[in-house]
């Protein structure tokens, strides 16, 4: 299975960083790619918790279903 990762550095806080990148509602303004994505799993989120995007990339449109790895909002 391919595996893709990504590192940016910014003045926010951990915490604030954390809080955008696990709610779906805020994948849009930050992955302009974005055309849906939601939830998959039920709550309580964390590891194994599963959400469904729905991106076009390059004018692709490609669908996954990506599964958290790791939670450590600290």
């Amino acid at each position: 299975m391919p595996t893709v990762s990504n590192s940016i550095t910014t003045a926010r806080s951990i915490e604030d960083a954390f809080s955008v990148l696990t709610d779906v509602e805020m994948t849009g303004p930050w992955f302009p790619g974005t055309v849906e994505e939601h939830l998959a799993s039920p709550p309580p989120h964390g590891v194994g918790s599963t959400r469904h995007r729905v991106v076009t990339i390059f004018g692709r449109r490609t669908e996954n279903d990506p599964v958290g790895a790791e939670y450590d909002p600290h």
